[in-house]
C-alpha cells in the first residue's frame, strides 16, 4: 500500500501467525534441546555422550580409552608373571634347602665316624630327598607346570627306578608386560636344574650341496640373500634380471636362463657349492649389482669386470634344515652307507638305529627320537650338524657305530675319546685334579714339560693343554688319541738319549687317571707310549637329579670317592639353582619396575581423559540455569505474541 503526496514509499508487509509460530516453535526447541543436553551432562557426568557433542575430543577419548585398555592387559600379565615368577622362587628355594640337608649328609658321611651301616641309612634319607625334589620339581601354579618349559601340562619329571626322565623343554614362556616389551615367565628344569644331558655334540659340519631345491634363506651360513636385481654383460649388451621373486636356488637359475636376452646361462658348479655362469655369445661376462643391491655378491657370483667366463661363483653355505636330502649331506657325497646302524645307549636302555629308507635330516631325527630311549635329537643352533641330548639324569648316553659302520661318525655323533669328559673317564670315577701342575712328561731329550689340566674339561682340553704347552719346545712331543681302543698316545720326536718319563705330581693322581703315568725305554725315535684303557661311559646330566642318584647310589656301595665326587656335584646343583632364583629375582624386580612406570602412564592418562570428556559441572549448572531462563522467557512471550485478534483472520 502507497500514501500519496508523499515523497517515499512505504510498503507494509504482513508477517502471518503460522511463520510466528514456527519461528517461537524452533526457538524454545533449541532452548529445550540445550537444557536436555546439558542435563545428561550433569547426570552422567561427560561432557561428550555421543560423537556429534564433539567429535575431536569423542576420537581422543576413544583412543586414551584404547590406551588403558592396553594398560589394564600390561598390568594383568605382569600381575600374573610375578605370581608366577614369585611360586618359581619360592620352589627354588626350598629346592636349595634340600641340597643343603643333602650336602650334609654328604659331609657326615665322608668323616672318618662314617660306617657302611650309616651310609645305608643316610641312603634312605637321601631317597627320601631325591623324592621331595620330584615334588617341588613337579610343582604347578594354576594349570601350569613350573618348570617344564613350553611344555607345561604334563608333568615335567617322572621318577623310575634308577633315573629320573625330564619330559619338558627348554623353551621359555613369554608375556607382553608393555608396547613391544615381552618377558620369559617361567624357567624350564633344564635351566633350573640342568635336567638336560650335556650334548653330543655333532663334530662334523655336513655342508649340503646346493641344489636346485636349496632354498636362498638357508645360503651364507642361514644369513640368506637379499633379494634383487643383477646386472649381467658379456661385452656387446647388458640385461637387467630381476631375482626378487625367488625363493629357490633352482628359481634363480630358471630366472636366468629364461631371461629375454637370451645370451646368460646359469647352473650348479662342478663343486656343488656354488652357482655357475656363462654366455653363449662373446663367452666374456661380468655381473654387477644394481643400485645398493647385494644380491650378486651373496650369491657368490659378482664379478665387476668383463672376464672370460665361465663365471664360477664362490662357496654358498648352505646350512641344514629339516628336508634337507640325505644324498646332498658332506658337499654331496652323502652318507657311505645310507643304510647304516647306530646303537644308542643310554644307561640301561639300548636301542639300534636303522637309517635305511630316511631320506631327508628330519627321517634322520624322528629315527633318533622315536627310539625310546629317552633322548631328543635335533638340528644344532648353527645348522651345521646334529647334536643329541639325554633326557635321563642318572644314565649316561653314547652313541656308536654297528659292526664296521661309520653313519655315526660321519653324522658327528660318535661317541669318541676326544670328545668325552674328564669326569666320564674310567667307568664314571672320572680323574681327579689339584690346584697347580698336574703331571709331568720327561722327553727322551731331557726337557720336562710340566702341565696344569684342572681346568681341563675333556680329554681334547688335555691333549690341547700337553701339545701347546710352552715347555713342550719344538712341539717334539704329541699327545693324540689312538686309532682304535680308548687311550690316550704320547708321541716323543725329540730323538733324545733317554727314556720317555710320565709321573704324578702335585700330590694328585691326575696322570694315573689319564692312564698315561709310566715310561716307554730308550729307542729309535718317535718313542711312543701308549696309555691305558679309559673306559668311558658317556655323557650323563650333570643335575640335581643325577647328583642325588649317584649320592645315593655311592652311599649304598660305601664308596667314599663316588660320595665325594657326588658332594662336587651337589655343589654344582646348588649353583645352577641359586642362579635361577636370582634370575626369577631380577624378573620379579623388573615387573615391578614395569607395573610402577604403567600405573604412572593410567593416571596420566586417565587425568587426559577426563580433562576430555568430563563435565566441568559448575559451568554446565550455570549454563542449564541460564538456558532454563531462556526457556521460561520464550514461553511467556509465546503466550503474548500469540493471542488471537481480528487481524489473524483478515
Amino acid at each position: 500500500m502507497s500514501i500519496a503526496g508523499s515523497s517515499a514509499n512505504f510498503t507494509f508487509t504482513r508477517v502471518t501467525g503460522l511463520l510466528q509460530r514456527n519461528m517461537m516453535l524452533g526457538t524454545m526447541n533449541s532452548s529445550m534441546r540445550a537444557i536436555m543436553d546439558l542435563q545428561n551432562q550433569i547426570s552422567s557426568g561427560y561432557r561428550i555422550n555421543k560423537p556429534s557433542d564433539d567429535p575431536i575430543g569423542a576420537n581422543r577419548s576413544i583412543e586414551i580409552q584404547g590406551m588403558l585398555e592396553e594398560i589394564a592387559r600390561f598390568r594383568a600379565n605382569i600381575q600374573s608373571a610375578d605370581h608366577r615368577l614369585s611360586a618359581t622362587e619360592a620352589a627354588l628355594l626350598d629346592m636349595d634347602n634340600l641340597l643343603d640337608s643333602a650336602k650334609t649328609i654328604m659331609l657326615r658321611e665322608v668323616g672318618s665316624s662314617a660306617t657302611p651301616e650309616s651310609r645305608t641309612n643316610a641312603a634312605i634319607e637321601i631317597d627320601n630327598i631325591l623324592k621331595q625334589a620330584m615334588s617341588l620339581a613337579n610343582r604347578k601354579f594354576g594349570n601350569h607346570y613350573l618348570f617344564g618349559g613350553a611344555e607345561n601340562s604334563t608333568n615335567p619329571f617322572t621318577l623310575l627306578s634308577d633315573r629320573v626322565v625330564y619330559n619338558g623343554d627348554k623353551c621359555e614362556d613369554y608375556l607382553r608386560i608393555s608396547a613391544g616389551i615381552t618377558m620369559a615367565v617361567n624357567i624350564p628344569g633344564s635351566d633350573a636344574f640342568g635336567a638336560l644331558s650335556t650334548e653330543i655334540i655333532g663334530s662334523v659340519d655336513m655342508g649340503p650341496a646346493v641344489t636346485t631345491d636349496t632354498l636362498l634363506s638357508d645360503l651364507n651360513d642361514g644369513e640368506g640373500i637379499a633379494a634383487g636385481f643383477i646386472l649381467v654383460g658379456d661385452g656387446l649388451t647388458t640385461t637387467t634380471i630381476d631375482l626378487s621373486g625367488a625363493e629357490t636356488v633352482g628359481d634363480v637359475l630358471d630366472i636366468i636362463n629364461n631371461d629375454p636376452a637370451g645370451f646368460v646361462t646359469a647352473a650348479i658348479n662342478a663343486a656343488g657349492d656354488g652357482i655357475e655362469l656363462d654366455t653363449i655369445t662373446t663367452g666374456n661376462i661380468s655381473v654387477n649389482e644394481v643400485s645398493n643391491n647385494t644380491t650378486a655378491s651373496d650369491l657368490g657370483i659378482l664379478q665387476t669386470t668383463l672376464a672370460a667366463g665361465p663365471l664360477t661363483g664362490s662357496d654358498i653355505n648352505p646350512v641344514l634344515n629339516m628336508l634337507t636330502t640325505i644324498t646332498s649331506l658332506l658337499g654331496g657325497a652323502g652318507l657311505t652307507n645310507p643304510a647304516g646302524q647306530i646303537t644308542i645307549t643310554n644307561g640301561a636302555d639300548s636301542a639300534t638305529i636303522d637309517l635305511a629308507g630316511a631320506t631327508t635330516v628330519q627321517d634322520v631325527l624322528n629315527r633318533f627320537n622315536q627310539a625310546g630311549v629317552d633322548i631328543v635329537a635335533s638340528i644344532n643352533s648353527n645348522r651345521t650338524g646334529i647334536n643329541v641330548v639325554s633326557r635321563a639324569n642318572g644314565s649316561r648316553l653314547s652313541i656308536s657305530d654297528v659292526g664296521a659302520g661309520v653313519s655315526a661318525a660321519e653324522l658327528g655323533i660318535l661317541m669318541t675319546l676326544d670328545r668325552v669328559k674328564l669326569d666320564d673317564l674310567n667307568n664314571g670315577a672320572g680323574v681327579t685334579t689339584l690346584p697347580g701342575d698336574d703331571i709331568s712328561i720327561t722327553r727322551s731329550d731331557g726337557v720336562v714339560i710340566e702341565v696344569d689340566i684342572s681346568n681341563a674339561v675333556t680329554i681334547s682340553d688335555v691333549i690341547g693343554l700337553i701339545n701347546s704347552d710352552p715347555e713342550n719346545t719344538g712341539g717334539l712331543l704329541v699327545a693324540s688319541v689312538a686309532a682304535t681302543n680308548d687311550r690316550i698316545v704320547l708321541t716323543d720326536s725329540s730323538g733324545g738319549g733317554g727314556d720317555l718319563l710320565v709321573e704324578n705330581i702335585g700330590g694328585g693322581f691326575t696322570a694315573s687317571g689319564l692312564g698315561i703315568d709310566g715310561t716307554t725305554a730308550n729307542g729309535a725315535p718317535p718313542m711312543v707310549l701308549t696309555g691305558s684303557d679309559l673306559s668311558p661311559v658317556g655323557v650323563q646330566t650333570d643335575s640335581l637329579f643325577t647328583a642325588l642318584i649317584r649320592l645315593r647310589d655311592a652311599l649304598v656301595a660305601n664308596d667314599q670317592p663316588a660320595i665325594t665326587r657326588a658332594g662336587a656335584m651337589i655343589e654344582n646343583s646348588k649353583e645352577l639353582v641359586l642362579n635361577a632364583v636370582a634370575e626369577a629375582g631380577a624378573r620379579v624386580q623388573r615387573l615391578e619396575l614395569t607395573d610402577m612406570r604403567l600405573e604412572d602412564e593410567d593416571l596420566n592418562l586417565v587425568a587426559a581423559l577426563s580433562e576430555t570428556r568430563d563435565v566441568n559441572f559448575a559451568e554446565a549448572i550455570v549454563r542449564l540455569q541460564a538456558e532454563e531462563m531462556i526457556f521460561q522467557a520464550g514461553l511467556a512471550s509465546a503466550a503474548t505474541l500469540m493471542q488471537n485478534s481480528l487481524m489473524n483472520y483478515l
